[in-house]
């Protein structure tokens, strides 16, 4: 039962993604300049657009490595997809990836 919420989840979080990065990528020329210009003057936008690139970029890396060491047989078939999805990949493999024994 609780596979098949998980299953549910990833599911609709997929979904709902390109949805989403459709609606930002076709802002429009207007709102990528004010971005841009909000980029160059606004330290917040800039290191929160630079943690967030990072972080993305980052986040297979550790969720291959944390697999592996947890030797989860899925992570060939599911890490790839959890992946390309930047908020929501990291968090719904906390959810799906096997408990491990912390006492050794």
């Amino acid at each position: 039962m609780l596979l098949d919420a998980r299953m549910v989840l990833l599911l609709l979080s997929s979904a709902a993604r390109p949805a989403s990065a459709r609606k930002h990528v076709l802002a429009g020329p207007a709102a990528w300049a004010d971005y841009g210009r909000l980029l160059d003057e606004s330290r917040l936008v800039h290191i929160t657009t630079v943690d967030f690139l990072s972080v993305t970029a980052l986040a297979p890396f550790w969720m291959l490595n944390d697999a592996e060491a947890r030797g989860w047989e899925q992570r060939r078939t599911l890490l790839p997809i959890l992946s390309v999805l930047p908020c929501l990949g990291p968090a719904i493999y906390l959810l799906l990836r096997p408990k491990t024994d912390l006492s050794k």
